[in-house]
């Protein structure tokens, strides 16, 4: 190989490695800051898509991304898209009702006619003065019975109450706070 041809060679192999060593460094460092994942299951929120900052904080109505650790009926390390509902500061209050007091109400999830009992409401008190109300039912959607394990307090710094619109959705009032070492980022919707 003449000179020409290989110093021409030997610049190209400098750009390609180059680029190599930028491209990669650039997604090493997307990928310690974002995550894009999906949602599957129950659709208690409308997205399915989902990009992930994971280094912005989360704040109250934050869609907030989270891996399942210990909760009930749900695989360690799932990826979870819930609303913060409550955070640091906030007061939880509960109302738990008599069996006999029951509520009885019916929805229609997912194309299917569900009826589920009533067994009390949380209640959420920002230290904004409003109110957030949830029912808590006797039985999941899949028919699966559902314990009342949210505690009246004050929530605690790193620990967040999230739920969704969605009544029949499997959150906070059935298995307590979310801990921020569960916490991947703040969640915002693409699809």
């Amino acid at each position: 190989m003449d000179t020409k041809k290989k110093v021409l060679w030997t610049r190209k192999t400098a750009v390609i490695l180059v680029l190599a060593v930028v491209l990669i460094a650039g997604a090493h460092y997307l990928s310690n800051r974002y995550a894009v994942f999906f949602t599957t299951g129950i659709k208690c929120l409308p997205y399915d898509v989902w990009l992930v900052k994971k280094t912005e904080p989360v704040g109250r109505g934050d869609y907030v991304a989270f891996r399942a650790k210990a909760i009930r009926h749900i695989p360690d390390g799932v990826r979870m898209v819930k609303v913060a509902y409550g955070i640091a500061g906030d007061k939880i209050l509960t109302a738990r009702y008599p069996e006999n007091l029951y509520e009885t109400i019916t929805a229609d999830v997912d194309g299917m006619e569900v009826t589920r009992q009533v067994k009390g409401q949380v209640f959420m008190y920002p230290k904004d003065g409003s109110v957030e109300r949830f029912k808590v039912f006797t039985h999941g959607v899949a028919g699966t019975e559902l314990p009342f394990a949210i505690q009246d307090g004050v929530i605690e710094n790193g620990r967040y109450f999230v739920a969704t619109s969605f009544e029949f959705s499997y959150d906070s009032r059935y298995w307590g706070l979310v801990d921020q070492s569960m916490v991947i980022g703040r969640a915002y919707p693409l699809l």
